[in-house]
Formats: C-alpha cells, sequence, structure tokens
C-alpha cells in the first residue's frame, strides 16, 4: 500500500474513535442520545443557510439498517429499502434539482420517556387537542411556520385537523385524499363526492368548502375515467392551469384536459422526494457502500449522502445545468479529499519545495511517519544507507521510550519512532 494513504486498520480506528454528540447521556433512558444532536445540527444548517421558495413536498425515506434491535427499526413493505429507520424529509424542487431541507428521524415506539412517564424532548407544538398525525405536520414545518409558504403531502398525511393547524401557523397545506381501511379521513365525504361524478364528463372539476374551527379549506375533485381524484388545501385558485395538460384513454381514443392549479402541482412535484432518493441512491448509496456495524454512524452517513445530493443540485440550479450524476462527483470528491492541503484548521497550506540535496539526506520540511524497507534495520549515518538484515521485518528501538517498531519520521531517517511517540516528535522538530 502507497504509504500517502491511511491504512485499513488505522481507518478502523478512526471509525471506532468517532462519536456525533458532545452531551452527556440524561437519567433516563434514550436510545438516540448518540444521533440527537447530530439531526439538530444538520436541520439547524439547513435552516440558516437555505431558504425554500414557496412550494415544497413532504414525504417519508428510509435508512437502509438490517439489524432489526436497533432503535426505531422499521419494515415498510412498499419501499425499495424496506428494512431499517423512517424519515420524514422535505424538499423542494426546480427541473428534478430537489434540495433537501429538513429531516425527522421516526422514533416511533422508541421515543424515550421520562423518569415520570411524560415524554422526553415533545415538540412544543404537540398537544393533546391534535393528534399525532397532525402533530407530525407542525414539527416538520416548523422552520416556515408564519411566512406564508405551501407543503404538500400525500395521503399518509391526510388529516383536516392537521391543515387547519397549519393554517394557524400561516402554512397551506395540500394532502391528497384516499380511502384507508375503506374509511375516508375525517371531515371528508367521499361516497357522496364520488356518487355526485358518477354521471360527470372526463376532466370535469369541482370544489367543496368544508369548515373545521371555523377554518374553511377547499377539496378539489376531477373526474377522470376510474376514479375521482381529490386533493384537500387551504390554498389555490380555480383556474386551470394551461401549461400543463393530461388525459386518458376512453372507448380507445385519447381524450386530454387541463387541472385546477392544486392538482395539476401536486401531479408535477409529488415526486421531489423520490427524485431526491434516487440520487441518493444514484448506483450506489453511501449508506449502502460504506459497511458499518455501528448505527449512529450509519444516520451519519445518511446525511452525509444527502449532503452530497443537495451540493450537486445547488450547484445545477447556479449554473442552470442538468445535474451531473451522483457517482462522478463522489469520484471528484474523494480525489480531493485524498489530495487535500488543509490543516487541523481548515487552511490551505502551501507546499514547500524540498531541494535535491535535502531529499537525498532525508531531511525534509515535512514530517510523516514512514515505514522503513523490507529486509533493512537502523539507518546507518556514516554510511548514509540502511543496515542489511535477514528478517523481512526486522525492528528496532524507538529512539524515545525504547519500544521496537519500523517506523521512523521522514524528516530524519535515523529517527526511530513508534506510533505514540510521534506527536512528541514533532513540536521538537
Amino acid at each position: 500500500m502507497n504509504d500517502k494513504y491511511i491504512s485499513g486498520n488505522r481507518y478502523n480506528a478512526i471509525n471506532s474513535a468517532m462519536k456525533f454528540t458532545d452531551e452527556e447521556a440524561p437519567d433516563f433512558d434514550d436510545k438516540f442520545h448518540k444521533v440527537t444532536k447530530m439531526l439538530l445540527l444538520f436541520n439547524l444548517h439547513c435552516k440558516q443557510n437555505y431558504i425554500p421558495f414557496w412550494l415544497s413536498c413532504l414525504d417519508k425515506s428510509m435508512n437502509l439498517w438490517l439489524d432489526k434491535y436497533c432503535p426505531g427499526f422499521m419494515h415498510v413493505p412498499r419501499k425499495p429499502h424496506p428494512f431499517g429507520n423512517e424519515f420524514h424529509i422535505i424538499c423542494n424542487g426546480d427541473q428534478g434539482r430537489s434540495i433537501l431541507w429538513h429531516a425527522e428521524l421516526v422514533e416511533g415506539k422508541d421515543h424515550p420517556l421520562k423518569a415520570n412517564g411524560m415524554w422526553a424532548f415533545s415538540c412544543e407544538l404537540k398537544h393533546a387537542s391534535i393528534s399525532k398525525t397532525a402533530a407530525l405536520m407542525l414539527c416538520t414545518t416548523q422552520p416556515v411556520h408564519r411566512k406564508g409558504k405551501v407543503v404538500m403531502m400525500d395521503s399518509g398525511f391526510c388529516v383536516a385537523v392537521g391543515i387547519v393547524e397549519l393554517h394557524k401557523c400561516r402554512v397551506f397545506g395540500q394532502l391528497l385524499i384516499k380511502t384507508h381501511c375503506r374509511y375516508w379521513p375525517k371531515y371528508v365525504p367521499g361516497n357522496k363526492i364520488n356518487n355526485y361524478f358518477v354521471r360527470k364528463e372526463l376532466g370535469e372539476t369541482h370544489t367543496y368548502e368544508q369548515e373545521v374551527d371555523s377554518i374553511k379549506y377547499l377539496i378539489h375533485c376531477t373526474r377522470y375515467d376510474c376514479y375521482v381524484s381529490k386533493i384537500m388545501s387551504s390554498h389555490g385558485i380555480l383556474d386551470e392551469i394551461q401549461y400543463y395538460s393530461t388525459g386518458c384513454k376512453v372507448g380507445g381514443q385519447l381524450k386530454s384536459f387541463k387541472n385546477l392549479e392544486p392538482i395539476s402541482h401536486h401531479n408535477l412535484e409529488k415526486h421531489w422526494v423520490d427524485d431526491h432518493n434516487n440520487c441518493r441512491h444514484d448506483l450506489v448509496g453511501l449508506d449502502q457502500t460504506w459497511c458499518m456495524k455501528w448505527w449512529p454512524t450509519q444516520q451519519f452517513s445518511f446525511l452525509v449522502a444527502n449532503a452530497e445530493v443537495n451540493t450537486i443540485n445547488s450547484w445545477a440550479r447556479a449554473t442552470k445545468a442538468l445535474a451531473e450524476p451522483t457517482l462522478e462527483f463522489c469520484k471528484q470528491l474523494v480525489e480531493k479529499m485524498i489530495h487535500n492541503k488543509l490543516n487541523n484548521n481548515g487552511n490551505v497550506v502551501e507546499e514547500v519545495r524540498v531541494s535535491t540535496l535535502q531529499k537525498t539526506r532525508g531531511k525534509g520540511n515535512e514530517h510523516a511517519l514512514t515505514c522503513c524497507p523490507l529486509f533493512h534495520g537502523k539507518w546507518d549515518l556514516k554510511k548514509k544507507n540502511w543496515a542489511k538484515t535477514k528478517q523481512k521485518y526486522q525492528k528496532v528501538c524507538c529512539n524515545i521510550c525504547g519500544f521496537k517498531c519500523r517506523t521512523f519520521c521522514s524528516c530524519d531517517r535515523s529517527e526511530t519512532l513508534y506510533d505514540n511517540c510521534f506527536a512528541d516528535h514533532k513540536p521538537k522538530a
């Protein structure tokens, strides 16, 4: 292996020393303590450095993990990666270049409890008068409260109380309406709407007004060939979008029509989160290739993979070009990371050229722990060469601690140093 790169053993040693929080564990049992601060800082960074435009999409995403005893483990059969941790993420896109700006880990039954039986780290927006789904909608959209943004969600979030609570926080919601276990969501007269559209023409659209807690919301309905599409929203105009048309075959003939604004936006932007996930799993995903056996590292790799996609799409937006493949970006990133010129403070260090005479004597300005050649022992100062030995891996005593090793500092080949003594040697040089 080239001496310029770290060895596999050192790489594993660095991974074993990694941690993602600097806070002490609480008195109660918190299975998510090792990743909670990391997730909070990720969302805080997105909130401080990115301003989403008027329309975003909230959906679910999976982080692959096969150990069912990990915190928050879930099995979602309909997902491409059904085993692991589920995240609620929000993205907004620009011609397929979606950017993730908020992620919430689903804790489920593993949510920590205090000693008195109360929920720990509970969102201040949750209260007893609203359901869990409505509270989830409030907590995930908290960065855009009182900003007049629109958040689009699928049928899994279809709760009329949730869209009303979002409206109180000055966030306009848009939800797809479907039946769940043969029942319609509360305050949605689904059967009456279907009966009303039985004899209507293809593409005919009507909007119904509903009211909860003296707050009105709309149910936009459009007649398709085999069903009636329903969108619950607290925003939108009742005009057809002229630049977007859809259609279906009726009696062997293709008939096209135009949808209302909320339905058109839902059909065009409902795949933003899926597009972001597809970019994250482009050929190979970091959370799949970085094979870790420690659960917090897997959560870290999930956030890094999403940050990579954000970087690619941000650059594509700035240059008004198509986003490059994720694998190509990762290759360039790895190349820059391996051959970087940064010091511990993140500053670029100018490379110092070493003269030919200094290289011959082995006294350069750089300090690096290097392994001596095979079948050689200690550096002979008189002969200016290595002492030859019969043993392939001959060890000599360290100049500081006396421990036998095969490593020396690149500044002086006669400076035999053990790993633990290398840090003590650098300040003296």
